[in-house]
């Protein structure tokens, strides 16, 4: 249930920050950041679970759809890495 909540709030975030900014590399970043801090946690819950990584696949894969960017997507993966 949690990844439901997880998946919900990232495309949520992705969704209001195009609708607010619209594409700009610091917006990409703040997406990036949330995801990584978002991964981090759901790993904290459950260490031994592939679920958090099949849930930032989902949502990089939407992301990836709707925006058909391959240099978000990078970018996106990139601040998670940091995040």
């Amino acid at each position: 249930m949690d990844n439901h909540v997880a998946i919900g709030a990232g495309l949520g975030l992705r969704a209001l920050i195009n609708a607010v900014v619209h594409e700009t590399v610091q917006a990409t970043a703040l997406i990036g950041l949330w995801e990584g801090v978002s991964l981090n946690h759901f790993m904290g819950k459950s260490p031994s679970s592939i679920d958090p990584y099949l849930a930032f696949g989902l949502r990089q894969f939407v992301d990836f759809l709707f925006t058909q960017s391959l240099m978000r997507t990078m970018i996106v993966m990139l601040w998670t890495g940091l995040g």
